[in-house]
């Protein structure tokens, strides 16, 4: 595979990790103001849920690319 074949790939997937960024800002913005009020352990669980929601929103994708209108790799 070339530089120049994998270019458009790359461009592409920049731009869906953008979105991405843009679409779970809100769910991690406050979240370090949120975790500074809470005992350590309720501030690891929370980190452990927040992680774990998103791995999950990744791994199911059909419904995320629904969801937020995202373009799938094959297009």
């Amino acid at each position: 595979m070339d530089i120049t074949d994998i270019q458009p790939l790359l461009d592409a997937f920049e731009s869906q990790l953008d979105r991405l960024n843009e679409v779970v800002r809100p769910l991690t913005g406050d979240l370090k103001d949120l975790a500074s009020k809470l005992p350590l352990l309720d501030q690891a669980k929370l980190y452990a849920l927040v992680a774990y929601a998103v791995s999950t929103l990744l791994y199911s994708q059909s419904p995320w690319q629904k969801l937020f209108n995202l373009e799938s790799p094959a297009d």
